[in-house]
């Protein structure tokens, strides 16, 4: 018995994954920006931009911490997940939402075809492929 996941399923996981990253991105680059790390950041921040800077990183925090929420919506029920990825260390939701969202093992016949398309694949030298120029990447 085999449970594929539905191609909506997948859509919408792919979608609540990357939002996540979209918004955790904005987050990380805002607090570099208010920290004075980013290059544009010459000029001294007052009392009131820094209170401003330090209520839209709540904000976006929040917005992470709730995109965080949807994907483990999304996930908490799917097989695979339930069964396996949670219990897995170092797998948290959104790697799992990445697992899940990405890569369809259902495409792959031969394992190593599984790994060649993750960057894992091993080459007829019997180490790891690299890409060569001048060369299409067979993963």
């Amino acid at each position: 018995m085999t449970t594929q996941m539905s191609p909506d399923k997948r859509q919408r996981i792919r979608h609540a994954v990357r939002f996540f990253y979209d918004v955790q991105k904005l987050r990380i680059q805002s607090g570099n920006r208010a920290g004075g790390q980013d290059e544009d950041s010459a000029i001294a921040l007052d009392e009131d931009d820094v209170a401003f800077m330090a209520t839209q990183s709540e904000g976006l925090e929040q917005l992470e911490a709730d995109a965080l929420k949807e994907v483990t919506r999304l996930i908490k029920n799917v097989p695979i997940y339930k069964n396996w990825l949670k219990n897995q260390s170092g797998c948290g939701p959104t790697m799992a939402g990445v697992i899940l969202s990405e890569i369809d093992i259902h495409h792959c016949e031969p394992m190593s075809q599984l790994w060649s398309y993750c960057g894992l694949g091993v080459g007829e030298d019997g180490r790891t492929q690299r890409r060569q120029q001048g060369k299409k990447a067979g993963f």
